[in-house]
């Protein structure tokens, strides 16, 4: 706070706005060492600590191979319309 303003602020005030600058400073400090903590838990594992390894988190999934361009596979050729083997009309032979 700039002293221009800092000194135009009663004595009591400035002891009260003080006390909850120190509690709150205190508070970061608090929290900040608690988010450290946090983070070291989260970066330990099975070779680092005493968890077993099923507690490990799992490894994400490669992902898939990309379909090459212009290419048609086996099952989109038979999928499509008209396309694919035709059998020849069947003769009729009903059995009486």
């Amino acid at each position: 706070m700039p002293e221009s303003i800092w000194s135009r602020i009663a004595g009591d005030a400035r002891e009260a706005i003080g006390g909850v600058h120190q509690f709150y400073q205190t508070r970061i400090e608090q929290l900040e060492a608690r988010i450290a903590e946090l983070e070291a838990r989260l970066k330990s594992d099975s070779s680092n600590s005493h968890k077993p390894p099923s507690s490990d988190l799992p490894h994400a999934k490669p992902a898939p191979p990309e379909k090459a361009q212009g290419k048609v596979t086996v099952h989109e050729a038979g999928s499509r319309a008209g396309a694919g083997c035709r059998l020849a009309p069947a003769a009729n032979t009903s059995v009486r």
